[in-house]
């Protein structure tokens, strides 16, 4: 992320249950080792923000989903499935070039 000193900290927080959800999730950062980490709303610089935003959009959205029921697949395979992905997605599948911001949901195939 090129902030090698930065410290975080993940909060969560249930909340009553509403259209987001039932969690309250605040992200606290500090870019200097002798500063404590505060909400990442007020400390972050416009910079540090567009590069932690990018990092969090990245890892959030890579994302397998299996829609298999009823065993139209042998539940063992899956797992594997999943792998392949994971193996693949910093490589890419076009050019060598990574994957990133994508969704593999996995469906039998009806005939």
């Amino acid at each position: 992320m090129g902030i090698p000193s930065s410290n975080w900290i993940v909060s969560f927080r249930e909340i009553e249950i509403c259209n987001n959800g039932i969690d309250d999730i605040e992200f606290l950062f500090s870019a200097n080792p002798d500063f404590p980490p505060e909400p990442l709303k007020s400390v972050a610089s416009g910079g540090e923000l567009s590069r932690i935003m990018l990092v969090i959009s990245l890892e959030i959205s890579k994302v397998f989903e299996s829609k298999i029921v009823g065993g139209a697949i042998p539940k063992e395979y899956i797992p594997g499935v999943e792998k392949g992905l994971n193996a693949i997605k910093n490589s890419g599948i076009i050019a060598g070039y990574p994957m990133i911001n994508f969704k593999a949901t996995l469906y039998p195939r009806f005939r």
